[in-house]
């Protein structure tokens, strides 16, 4: 598979009859459930080898907390990581992301907005860096005062090996700046593992597993 064959314009989200899954929660390290949560979620791909996998995640913080400006979600990576023995299909991937807008003169959140792959570096596609044979992450870049995020990121991925396991990992990663405001991050991965290691900064993980028969 060649990462340079990958075309955002030509994919089309056609998910199948939702599967069997059962959700294992792991850890969530330092964001707490009461700021973030995030699902993962699994369907029956074109052909019985295949699954499209859905991350999606969606921030409660509001006021000055991560999914607000004036930083807001900036430079954080949403990742999605898979076992040995499958393979992500080239070009067949997607992002979505939504922001809902606080209306200061009645103090109220207005409904769900689909910004589609603008709040992605890239155009929406996984990350120059994060785009692995075990997985793909995404890069976010909002940072508008006044507006809460939540988004979704999705591939199709086929098993080359009959007896690689069926599971996946979603894990989002909240960037937190130096005293000076710069943050910088590396990925390196691993089956079903994705570790984020600041450059500059610090960061914040939360993980969440699936497996399905």
């Amino acid at each position: 598979m060649s990462l340079l064959q990958l075309n955002h314009s030509s994919v089309m989200k056609r998910p199948g009859e939702l599967i069997n899954t059962s959700n294992i929660i792991t850890p969530l390290a330092a964001i707490p459930r009461s700021d973030l949560i995030f699902r993962i979620t699994v369907f029956n791909g074109a052909t019985s080898s295949q699954k499209q996998i859905y991350g999606n995640f969606e921030w409660l913080t509001t006021g000055k907390g991560p999914s607000q400006g004036p930083s807001g979600i900036k430079d954080d990576r949403f990742s999605i990581a898979i076992p040995a023995g499958w393979e992500i299909q080239s070009g067949s991937y997607g992002a979505d992301m939504y922001k809902s807008f606080f209306n200061i003169s009645n103090a109220t959140w207005l409904g769900w907005v689909n910004d589609g792959t603008n709040g992605f570096a890239n155009g929406g596609k996984p990350a120059s860096d994060g785009y692995s044979l075990y997985g793909a992450s995404w890069e976010l870049t909002p940072a508008n005062i006044n507006y809460r995020y939540k988004g979704t990121t999705w591939f199709t991925m086929r098993k080359v090996n009959s007896s690689a396991v069926n599971r996946a990992i979603v894990s989002y990663m909240e960037a937190k700046s130096n005293p000076l405001g710069q943050f910088g991050v590396s990925l390196a991965w691993k089956a079903l593992e994705v570790t984020y290691t600041p450059t500059s900064g610090s960061v914040n993980t939360a993980n969440q597993d699936i497996t399905w028969k």
